[in-house]
């Protein structure tokens, strides 16, 4: 999770946590160590199974022989930053903003090539270019303006890099009203009304401004085939983005 752009205040953040709680998702070190894997005893075992093919994805198309430098934007515990700096290759840095997850992937997860800060991607002075791969999983949503938010990452990408927005719900235009309202009652049902003020609900027009393309895409027919067999999947597509349309481009 990251509240960033003016929304960092600590009311804020203790809501994400108090959810967070609430929603039995802040995981034991024990947990947290093995995963993607959850012991059965979770209720989110089936949902961390998905998440599991989704990180298998990423791991097939990261070049495995390459060095790269990777950041994990929105960390949370630092699961997936510990998953990618098992390949050696790899320098990752995850940026993570509450207190309790920061720790977590801090503590567990910190060597050699795998690092953690706590900040604002918006307020740290970062090396421009730095990035090979930027990774936003299950993160934007808590981002309110996806395109300053891409436009700072894309400063911050190396030539050739990319952006990749992962198990992060994306609307088409018409569907964002029904989908804020479901989160308001949510929200509300879940004791912490405050938080529809600080989960956003982004549609595809905000990646009109880039270059842009579906590395998976549920709900096609092939996809839904395949399922039959290899059970469920993520229902979120993985967007990556590769830079800024040019102007001739936009006029198109």
């Amino acid at each position: 999770m990251d509240f960033h752009q003016n929304d960092l205040s600590a009311e804020k953040i203790r809501g994400y946590i108090e959810l967070r709680k609430k929603e039995q998702r802040l995981f034991p070190d024990e947990w947290v160590m093995h995963l993607p894997k959850l012991p059965r005893e979770s209720i989110h075992h089936e949902e961390w199974k998905i998440r599991e093919k989704s990180m298998q994805r990423l791991l097939n198309y990261l070049p495995a022989n390459k060095n790269l430098e990777i950041l994990d934007l929105g960390c949370g515990n630092g699961w997936l930053a510990n998953v990618l700096a098992k390949n050696t290759n790899y320098n990752v840095l995850g940026i993570e903003i509450n207190d309790e997850e920061f720790a977590q992937a801090k503590s567990l997860f910190t060597s050699n090539n795998c690092k953690f800060l706590q900040s604002d991607i918006f307020n740290e002075n970062f090396e421009l270019h730095q990035f090979d791969c930027i990774i936003l999983n299950a993160s934007i949503q808590y981002f309110p303006d996806p395109v300053q938010l891409i436009d700072r990452l894309l400063n911050l990408m190396s030539e050739g890099g990319s952006i990749h927005i992962i198990d992060t719900p994306i609307y088409k235009s018409k569907d964002v009203s029904a989908a804020k309202k479901r989160s308001r009652e949510y929200f509300e049902k879940m004791g912490v009304p405050g938080m529809q003020y600080h989960y956003f609900h982004h549609s595809t027009e905000m990646l009109r401004p880039y270059d842009y393309d579906y590395l998976y895409f549920p709900g096609t027919k092939l996809r839904r085939f395949f399922q039959i067999f290899s059970g469920p999947d993520s229902p979120f597509p993985w967007i990556r983005i590769s830079g800024r349309k040019s102007a001739k481009q936009n006029d198109a």
